[in-house]
């Protein structure tokens, strides 16, 4: 039998996965993998182009595995692959205007799935469940000092 704490983290687990699920059955849509779209994503967000090296050791994986995934998002012209100026060696990797919009598409999914999510709350609900899971991460966070 689930106490109410164990119910209430039930629940919020579950809808986060259905959360996640949701969205990565969307950004499927658009014809890219799960790994693609995440090297993608952190690619957008830096302000310069890193190597593959870094990327790697950013996603905890191999060269060779960083070296696959690569590979294909180069093919597909999502990404570009360009020498580094200071060390011939390595490849700086950076997003292509392709690569963009599908990581504009995809924002767009995300947005459009959180929306759903809290489709029939009202303002004032947002707002405290806001307060609740701030709440939440700062007694979390106490607990780990």
């Amino acid at each position: 039998m689930k106490d109410k704490y164990s119910n209430n983290v039930h629940l919020m687990m579950s809808a986060l996965k259905l959360h996640r699920s949701r969205c990565e059955q969307l950004v499927g849509q658009l014809g890219i993998h799960h790994s693609q779209h995440r090297l993608l994503m952190y690619l957008a967000r830096l302000p310069s182009a890193p190597s593959q090296k870094d990327i790697a050791k950013e996603f905890g994986v191999s060269y060779a595995a960083v070296a696959v995934t690569i590979k294909k998002l180069e093919t597909s012209g999502y990404i570009s692959r360009t020498t580094d100026d200071k060390d011939m060696r390595q490849n700086r990797i950076q997003i292509t205007q392709r690569g963009k919009e599908i990581i504009d598409k995809s924002c767009s999914i995300f947005r459009s799935v959180d929306k759903s999510m809290f489709k029939g709350f009202s303002q004032k609900q947002l707002n405290e469940f806001e307060n609740y899971l701030l709440k939440i991460e700062k007694n979390l966070s106490d607990e780990e000092r």
